[in-house]
């Protein structure tokens, strides 16, 4: 494994700890922030590792999983966390309220359980253990 793949797949790894570790303190739209980021940089590991080149600077995560062939299972993960870069972060995409309190403990358990099962596929593609 190339170098650069391994630092974009440990910091993936790091992320999803922090999710886990926000969850434990109730801070359920940081969770959910940090699970769409273990998810983005697992992508970006293998992106990495197959091209070469840097990966591209997106937060979509279908257009990421095109591009490393997911299998459904995997694709239906990336769909169900791609909005949360969004939600989670911003104010203004919400009405009338915020990610604080619009993101609870179900869609972050949900959302940790997506970035957990990319990361061990990427992981896998990568032939190293989760």
């Amino acid at each position: 494994m190339r170098q650069e793949t391994n630092l974009w797949l440990r910091q993936a790894r790091e992320d999803l700890i922090t999710a886990q570790v926000n969850f434990n303190g109730d801070r359920f739209y940081a969770a959910s922030i940090f699970s769409q980021q273990a998810a983005e940089k697992a992508l970006k590991a293998l992106i990495l590792e197959r091209t070469g080149a840097t990966p591209p600077r997106t937060h979509d995560l279908i257009a990421l999983g095109h591009r490393v062939e997911t299998p459904l299972e995997i694709m239906g993960a990336l769909e169900q966390l791609n909005p949360t870069y969004a939600v989670s972060r911003y104010p203004d995409v919400l009405t009338d309220t915020i990610p604080a309190d619009f993101i609870g403990k179900e869609a972050a358990k949900n959302h940790i359980k997506s970035a957990e099962l990319i990361l061990r596929w990427a992981s896998q593609k990568l032939e190293t253990q989760f």
